[in-house]
């Protein structure tokens, strides 16, 4: 007799409600005035019970979502999408040190909240590493996630935002510019395409890293660096100086490595420098100090300076200026 009302109370509980009576469940419902106060204590153990199943459950549900996501494909495809072989070394090396510090801690990247993340870097802080390679990881991994949660929204939460655990920037110091007649001692000391190079630097404010990249058609030139393409108008001297050094006006540095401009370019400025006939060991990213001094200090025009130096906003330009005591404050 026990197993036959077993049997029909299950079959009733299969039966579908139907409206009529889901919609008198639900006016029912709407009519309670009852409070929480007056539940009964089955009832509020059954509540509490009820609301430590919800959080498993919502715990449950957000761990499926995570796992349906493929971070290393996510990581491969974000690292593919980075123009510069510089920026995917730097971006990947980030990633990987964020995930071996998640290895170490018992986590995963997209497992990462807000207090682990700020742990991460507080770790690496404390571990002795230098703060300006602290953020560089932290702008990297923040980059990341940017481009996941567009990805997976709703699922991956960017764990760097609005993180307090980033070491703070050191003030900006002044930067030594080389003056014009410093300029010209450099280039007169060089020959042949190193000349060629210094001249367009200096004349145009180009990355020392766009020039493998460098191209010329007509009046414009246009390089890649820093996973950008950087586009300007070559001046009479910058176009006389490659001509006299034989290179090719389509490609001029196309055989040069950025680091070989530098080795041979700190060659020269280390003989000048040792001769005293300049004031400072100057790079060849001073010459972009110097060109952005120049065109700044010719034009008055902080919007004109801004986009020979292929600059992102004009705030960046300013705080460049000011770095190299270039716009008064």
């Amino acid at each position: 007799m026990g197993e036959v009302m077993v049997t029909r109370m299950t079959d009733d509980l299969m039966v579908p409600a139907g409206r009529e009576a889901v919609d008198q469940v639900i006016q029912e419902i709407a009519a309670d005035q009852s409070s929480v106060y007056d539940v009964s204590m089955g009832e509020l153990t059954a509540l509490k019970q009820w609301q430590r199943m919800q959080a498993k459950a919502d715990e449950f549900k957000k761990k499926i979502a995570i796992a349906k996501v493929d971070y290393a494909a996510d990581k491969k495809r974000f690292l593919s999408l980075c123009k510069s072989k510089h920026t995917k070394r730097a971006y990947a090396s980030a990633l990987n040190r964020m995930e071996a510090w998640c290895r170490d801690n018992g986590t995963d990247p997209v497992s990462l909240t807000y207090a682990t993340a700020d742990d991460m870097i507080i770790s690496w802080s404390a571990s002795g590493r230098a703060p300006g390679t602290v953020r560089l990881d932290c702008a990297a991994i923040n980059a990341f996630f940017v481009w996941a949660e567009r990805r997976h929204q709703g699922i991956v939460t960017n764990p760097l935002r609005g993180s307090r655990a980033r070491p703070k920037m050191k003030p900006v110091r002044k930067l030594a510019v080389p003056t014009a007649d410093e300029v010209k001692t450099i280039t007169r000391a060089c020959k042949g395409w190193l000349r060629a190079a210094v001249v367009f630097m200096a004349e145009t404010g180009a990355r020392v890293g766009g020039l493998p990249s460098l191209s010329i058609s007509g009046s414009r030139w246009t390089a890649f660096s820093k996973g950008k393409e950087n586009i300007g108008k070559i001046s009479d001297a910058a176009r006389d100086a490659i001509t006299k050094a034989g290179l090719s006006m389509r490609s001029p540095f196309k055989s040069k490595t950025a680091s070989m401009v530098q080795d041979n370019f700190r060659y020269v400025v280390e003989g000048l420098f040792s001769d005293k006939k300049i004031a400072a060991m100057y790079s060849p990213h001073d010459l972009r100090h110097f060109a952005a001094c120049r065109i700044y200090r010719e034009s008055l025009d902080i919007y004109k300076t801004s986009k020979i130096l292929n600059h992102s906003d004009i705030g960046t330009t300013q705080r460049y200026l000011r770095s190299i005591n270039a716009l008064d404050d």
